[in-house]
């Protein structure tokens, strides 16, 4: 600093180029559509082959404190919370009858 406080001033090791007048800028590119005017189906067996990694979430089973039957499925990531099924225990033995007869 000099004595009347201001700093030196430092000259540049090299001297700044000089840009060209005109500048050419490209276009932008549209952002790509994958699939535009193809409607999906997620159950067409002719598109089946393009599903690698099919969806499952977790279902749990189990009686609550107060002996009903619970199912519960986890939550999908849009899902506000888990879907959940309560089956009265009083009601458990025609839950299961009428589950049965849908397997059979």
């Amino acid at each position: 600093m000099s004595a009347d406080g201001t700093l030196p001033l430092i000259e540049p090791v090299t001297k700044p180029t000089r840009l060209p007048a005109v500048v050419a800028i490209p276009e932008p590119k549209p952002a790509p559509v994958p699939d535009e005017g193809v409607e999906w189906r997620w159950n067409d067996p002719a598109q089946a082959s393009a599903i690698v990694y099919p969806t499952s979430l977790a279902v749990a089973v189990y009686r609550n404190p107060d002996g009903d039957l619970v199912i519960r499925q986890q939550a999908d990531w849009n899902d506000e919370g888990d879907a959940v099924i309560v089956v009265p225990r009083d009601r458990l033995e025609l839950f299961a009858l009428s589950v049965q007869n849908e397997v059979d």
